[in-house]
């Protein structure tokens, strides 16, 4: 790096593109499971997808963390992209040979249900 200026807006650069990378992972899952996600791995891969990517990061900005979601940027994508814009839950359970226990779920239908969300 030329100078701090310079440090300061690549570290910005790397972080958006870290925080559009985590809200990139919530749609991944397993392909035995989830059709269309080896699919949407390619649509994250393509080389369109980063230049969207790369025009909605801001140098001296950032978003709310729900804007980091790809339904918020599948549009810019094209028509095709539009039918990975999906919602639903995602639920895990697994136990250790004591008996304990850990219960994740991944909420994300805002428009049905009640609305209470899990911390």
């Amino acid at each position: 790096m030329s100078n701090a200026t310079d440090l300061n807006v690549t570290t910005q650069w790397l972080v958006e593109a870290i925080k559009f990378a985590y809200g990139q992972r919530g749609d991944l899952a397993d392909p035995a499971f989830v059709s269309n996600v080896t699919a949407l791995e390619a649509l994250f891969l393509e080389k369109n997808t980063g230049a969207v990517i790369r025009s909605l990061i801001k140098n001296n900005g950032t978003y709310q963390p729900e804007e980091y979601d790809p339904s918020t940027y599948f549009s810019l994508l094209g028509p095709d992209a539009l039918a990975f814009n999906e919602s639903g839950t995602s639920h895990m359970v697994t136990a250790d040979e004591d008996g304990l226990v850990v219960s994740p779920y991944h909420y994300c239908q805002p428009l049905l249900g009640s609305s209470n969300h899990g911390s």
